[in-house]
């Protein structure tokens, strides 16, 4: 399953660094190539936010899926008067 919010942050981190690189490597102040650094770190960091929460919406609805899976809509289970378990209703 292809998760984009990864590769966009993959991306931006790469941007980041090239740029960075760009800077420390140049003679004078590259305030361009700082400035570029600093956006592209922002957007990586909202695309690991987003990932975040993609990964725990994810979890979430499996954990969720199995649970009512197990326990039924109403999420318990009685006894009945002769010990067997049956689903509430």
């Amino acid at each position: 399953m292809f998760f984009p919010e990864g590769f966009v942050a993959s991306i931006s981190w790469v941007a980041s660094y090239l740029s960075l690189a760009a800077s420390a490597c140049s003679d004078t102040v590259n305030s361009g190539a700082l400035c570029a650094a600093d956006w592209t770190a922002l957007v990586a960091d909202m695309s690991e936010i987003a990932s975040s929460g993609a990964g725990v919406k994810r979890t979430f609805r499996f954990w969720l899926e199995g649970y009512l899976r197990a326990f039924g809509e109403c999420g318990v289970w009685e006894v009945s008067r002769l010990s067997r378990f049956q689903r509430c209703k």
